[in-house]
Protein backbone atom coordinates (compact mmCIF):
# COMPACT_ATOMS: atom_id res chain seq x y z
CA UNK A 1 0.00 0.00 0.00
CA UNK A 2 3.27 2.10 -0.14
CA UNK A 3 2.92 2.86 -3.46
CA UNK A 4 -0.74 3.95 -3.33
CA UNK A 5 -0.89 7.31 -5.18
CA UNK A 6 -4.12 9.78 -3.69
CA UNK A 7 -5.25 12.96 -5.22
CA UNK A 8 -7.85 15.59 -4.29
CA UNK A 9 -11.34 15.55 -3.41
CA UNK A 10 -11.21 19.07 -5.55
CA UNK A 11 -13.86 20.49 -2.78
CA UNK A 12 -16.57 17.73 -3.36
CA UNK A 13 -15.72 16.22 0.49
CA UNK A 14 -17.94 14.23 1.45
CA UNK A 15 -19.53 14.91 5.49
CA UNK A 16 -17.27 13.70 7.77
CA UNK A 17 -17.80 10.67 10.05
CA UNK A 18 -14.84 11.15 11.78
CA UNK A 19 -12.02 13.04 13.53
CA UNK A 20 -8.18 11.54 12.64
CA UNK A 21 -5.77 13.13 15.29
CA UNK A 22 -1.84 12.12 15.46
CA UNK A 23 1.18 13.80 17.52
CA UNK A 24 0.52 17.39 19.51
CA UNK A 25 -3.12 17.03 17.79
CA UNK A 26 -4.22 13.84 19.32
CA UNK A 27 -3.16 15.24 22.76
CA UNK A 28 -5.49 18.57 21.95
CA UNK A 29 -8.23 16.23 20.84
CA UNK A 30 -8.34 14.51 24.35
CA UNK A 31 -8.42 17.71 26.18
CA UNK A 32 -11.61 19.27 24.01
CA UNK A 33 -13.00 15.96 24.59
CA UNK A 34 -12.58 16.23 28.23
CA UNK A 35 -14.70 19.30 28.58
CA UNK A 36 -17.29 17.83 26.59
CA UNK A 37 -20.78 16.73 28.86
CA UNK A 38 -21.62 13.07 29.04
CA UNK A 39 -24.55 13.00 26.80
CA UNK A 40 -21.62 14.63 24.43
CA UNK A 41 -19.34 11.83 24.90
CA UNK A 42 -22.12 9.32 24.85
CA UNK A 43 -22.45 10.71 20.74
CA UNK A 44 -18.60 9.21 19.98
CA UNK A 45 -16.57 6.23 20.20
CA UNK A 46 -13.20 6.25 19.45
CA UNK A 47 -10.58 4.10 17.88
CA UNK A 48 -6.92 4.78 19.42
CA UNK A 49 -2.64 3.38 18.62
CA UNK A 50 0.11 4.59 20.05
CA UNK A 51 -0.20 7.16 16.63
CA UNK A 52 -3.11 7.66 15.62
CA UNK A 53 -6.40 8.32 17.14
CA UNK A 54 -10.18 8.63 15.42
CA UNK A 55 -13.20 9.64 17.24
CA UNK A 56 -16.35 8.36 15.49
CA UNK A 57 -19.82 10.22 15.46
CA UNK A 58 -22.39 12.29 13.50
CA UNK A 59 -20.69 15.08 11.91
CA UNK A 60 -22.55 17.30 14.30
CA UNK A 61 -21.25 15.83 17.29
CA UNK A 62 -17.65 15.40 16.59
CA UNK A 63 -15.45 17.41 18.14
CA UNK A 64 -13.14 20.20 16.59
CA UNK A 65 -10.00 21.14 17.12
CA UNK A 66 -7.49 23.35 15.38
CA UNK A 67 -5.19 20.69 13.18
CA UNK A 68 -7.30 17.67 13.06
CA UNK A 69 -8.62 16.14 9.93
CA UNK A 70 -11.49 14.78 8.90
CA UNK A 71 -12.40 10.67 6.94
CA UNK A 72 -15.78 9.41 5.51
CA UNK A 73 -17.29 6.34 4.29
CA UNK A 74 -16.28 5.68 0.87
CA UNK A 75 -19.34 6.51 -0.92
CA UNK A 76 -19.93 3.18 -2.76
CA UNK A 77 -17.50 0.91 -0.36
CA UNK A 78 -19.06 2.00 3.10
CA UNK A 79 -16.81 0.06 5.33
CA UNK A 80 -13.53 1.39 3.89
CA UNK A 81 -12.94 4.93 5.37
CA UNK A 82 -11.45 6.87 3.69
CA UNK A 83 -9.69 11.55 4.01
CA UNK A 84 -12.49 13.98 3.12
CA UNK A 85 -10.04 15.90 1.47
CA UNK A 86 -8.03 13.49 -0.82
CA UNK A 87 -9.61 9.68 -2.30
CA UNK A 88 -6.59 6.82 -3.90
CA UNK A 89 -6.70 6.50 -7.14
CA UNK A 90 -7.74 3.12 -6.75
CA UNK A 91 -11.19 2.03 -7.06
CA UNK A 92 -13.21 1.94 -3.17
CA UNK A 93 -14.59 -1.64 -3.68
CA UNK A 94 -11.21 -3.55 -4.52
CA UNK A 95 -9.42 -1.37 -1.75
CA UNK A 96 -12.23 -2.58 1.07
CA UNK A 97 -11.92 -6.27 -0.13
CA UNK A 98 -7.95 -6.17 -0.55
CA UNK A 99 -7.68 -4.35 3.13
CA UNK A 100 -10.61 -6.59 4.46
CA UNK A 101 -8.65 -9.64 3.34
CA UNK A 102 -5.27 -8.50 4.63
CA UNK A 103 -6.66 -7.28 8.37
CA UNK A 104 -9.52 -9.54 8.94
CA UNK A 105 -11.89 -6.50 9.50
CA UNK A 106 -14.99 -5.45 8.19
CA UNK A 107 -14.66 -1.46 8.72
CA UNK A 108 -11.20 0.00 7.99
CA UNK A 109 -9.62 3.54 7.60
CA UNK A 110 -7.20 3.60 5.37
CA UNK A 111 -5.20 6.89 6.11
CA UNK A 112 -2.66 8.99 3.58
CA UNK A 113 -0.39 11.29 6.23
CA UNK A 114 0.51 9.43 8.05
CA UNK A 115 0.36 6.14 6.04
CA UNK A 116 -1.37 3.44 7.87
CA UNK A 117 -4.58 1.37 8.03
CA UNK A 118 -6.15 1.60 11.47
CA UNK A 119 -9.32 -1.60 11.96
CA UNK A 120 -12.47 0.21 12.87
CA UNK A 121 -14.88 -2.70 13.77
CA UNK A 122 -14.58 -2.45 17.72
CA UNK A 123 -14.59 1.22 18.45
CA UNK A 124 -14.60 2.22 22.32
CA UNK A 125 -17.71 4.27 23.68
CA UNK A 126 -16.24 7.73 24.94
CA UNK A 127 -16.68 8.33 28.86
CA UNK A 128 -14.39 10.51 31.12
CA UNK A 129 -12.65 7.46 32.64
CA UNK A 130 -11.69 6.20 29.15
CA UNK A 131 -9.72 9.98 28.27
CA UNK A 132 -7.99 9.97 31.32
CA UNK A 133 -6.79 6.39 30.74
CA UNK A 134 -5.75 7.92 27.13
CA UNK A 135 -4.21 11.05 28.30
CA UNK A 136 -1.94 8.91 30.82
CA UNK A 137 -1.13 6.55 28.34
CA UNK A 138 -0.57 8.62 25.07
CA UNK A 139 0.82 11.60 26.70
Amino acid sequence: MDDLKWVSTDGDAPPPGGVVAHGKYAGALLKRMQKLHDDELHMLSIVATRSLMVVLGNAADLPWVDGVRYCAPHETARNLWLPTLCRPTLPGDLLQTHLAQRTGAQAILLWHDPACIVPLARPAQIHQGLLHWLTRELG
